[in-house]
Parts: structure tokens; C-alpha cells; sequence
């Protein structure tokens, strides 16, 4: 299944690269930084755990997982009055509800930050801690292209809703998620890439994040006979840190601007096993 948020960092162009890589296992799933989900929805085990520290995709998660029909609902009033305004308008119409967005009841703020992720240039919505629309491009909605205002992505959200009801989905330190796997379970990690503390964007406020204390963790996975794999940005720390490690090296395309700049990138699959 395709993922059904837009976001910064999606990895559903890597999957080619990740999946076949990915080892038969008979416990449980484990994704403490969930994101988009691409991964999970690929393979969609029957045990997981997901876990993101970014408590408003969380709150997708959940809504999914509890009332589909609420957020199906309220994409159809959106579209309704939305898809008619002018590009000038609807810029507008984003940029208001993303200064409004705490005021929202917290089922409304759910659904109202899903949608800004697809009025935002690349799904980027938070920049520099403050809710923003990333670039100067504006809304990318359009009646034609646009997936959330499809049937098809009503039907992605009511098979998901039943498929998450077995599912454990947390907001918490990825440490604590951590400590529930055991031999037999498998964890795939997403983390934070080394060379993103340099920019301004972060993907939670007052987010910190230390490498050298997720490794420690990854060390107790070993020792707990527990299978891991890790995409990271391929650097010299990176390789460094990791290195008693089986790395994986591969290309990613990145385009922005609709496609037309695209920058490739070397990326790092790192597994234990």
C-alpha cells in the first residue's frame, strides 16, 4: 500500500532498495520513527508497533486506527469549498488555517494538518519551529492530480483503519519503543539523517537527537539477538560510526520543483544481520 501523508523524507522511492534487503522474521514490527510509514505499508506485517515523536502525524495514525469516517468527512467539506477559489485564494485559505491550527479541537487539528501537508511545496509544513508553507510555490492542490481528494484514498483510509486495530501506536522517546523488541521482531529505523542538524528545518520543536545515543541502542538490540536495519545519509561519520556493520551504499534521486531539479544523493542501508 502506498503511504497516505505527504512529508519531507517519504521513503517510497527507496523501497526498491529497502524491501529486498528486509529478513523473514516472526515477531513483531518495530518502527520508532514512523513518518509516512512507507515501509510498514509496503510490508504491513500482522504484529507491529509504530512509534513517531511528532504527535500530530501520531494523531493521523490514531484518527485512521479510531474514525476513518471523520476524517473522510471532513477532506469532503475541505474539497468542497477549496477546489473552486483561485490559486491566490486558496495560498490564502493555507495560510490561514496554519495560523489557526491551534485552535482547532484536537480531531480538527488532525485532519487540518493532513490537508496542509498536501497545500505545502514538498509536504514540508513546520520550518524553524513555527508553522510555515515551505517555498514560494503554494498549494499543489488541483482536482485532477490531487490523491487525498480521491475514492481511492477513501478506500486506502478505511482498509488501513481495519488493518491498524492490532497495531500498538505510540508518541514517545524511540528509546522506550526499543526496549520492547525482542528475538524474533524485527526493527527498521528512519532516524533523523546526520547532516540534517545542520539545517533549520526540524522535524519536532526542541527536538534534539544524538546519533552516538541511538547507536548505544542498536548495540543492545545485538545483544538481545534482535534484528535491525537503519537508512542514513551516506557520510564519513556515518561509515565511521557504523562500521563493524554491513552497509549497503545506493543512489536516491531528490527532485523538488515538480521535477524539474533533481539532485541524486548516496544513502547508506545499515543492518545487523
Amino acid at each position: 500500500m502506498r503511504t497516505f501523508l505527504r512529508r519531507l523524507g517519504n521513503k517510497t522511492n527507496h523501497l526498491k532498495h529497502i524491501i529486498p534487503l528486509i529478513p523473514e522474521f516472526t515477531g513483531t514490527y518495530l518502527e520508532p520513527f514512523l513518518g509516512t510509514g512507507a515501509v510498514y505499508l509496503e510490508l504491513l506485517p500482522k504484529k507491529a508497533i509504530l512509534n513517531d515523536l511528532n504527535s500530530d502525524i501520531i494523531s493521523i495514525w490514531k484518527l485512521i486506527k479510531k474514525d476513518p469516517e471523520y476524517i473522510i468527512k471532513e477532506i469532503d467539506l475541505f474539497k468542497t469549498t477549496f477546489l473552486p477559489l483561485s490559486n491566490g485564494d486558496k495560498l490564502k485559505t493555507c495560510k490561514k488555517i496554519l495560523n489557526e491550527m491551534d485552535n482547532f479541537d484536537k480531531k480538527k487539528r488532525t485532519v487540518m494538518y493532513l490537508l496542509m501537508t498536501y497545500c505545502s511545496f514538498n509536504g514540508s509544513i513546520i520550518l524553524s519551529n513555527k508553522f510555515y508553507i515551505g517555498g514560494l510555490y503554494g498549494p499543489l492542490y488541483n482536482e485532477t492530480s490531487i490523491h487525498i481528494f480521491t475514492e481511492k484514498y477513501k478506500e486506502k483510509i478505511r482498509y488501513l483503519s481495519q488493518i491498524l486495530k492490532k497495531v500498538k501506536i505510540y508518541s514517545k522517546d524511540y528509546k522506550l519503543v526499543l526496549k520492547e523488541a525482542k528475538q524474533g521482531d524485527f526493527v527498521f529505523l528512519d532516524p533523523p539523517y546526520l547532516e540534517e542538524k545542520k539545517n533549520s528545518y526540524t522535524y519536532n520543536k526542541n527536538e534534539t537527537f544524538d546519533i552516538s545515543e541511538l547507536k548505544n541502542e542498536l548495540v543492545s538490540l545485538d545483544t538481545r539477538n534482535v534484528k535491525w536495519m537503519m537508512t542514513q545519509i551516506d557520510t564519513e561519520e556515518t561509515r565511521k560510526l557504523f562500521s563493524k556493520y554491513n552497509i549497503i551504499e545506493y543512489t536516491n534521486k531528490n527532485s523538488f520543483n515538480n521535477g524539474d531539479n533533481i539532485t541524486l544523493k548516496n544513502e547508506l542501508i545499515i543492518k545487523n544481520y
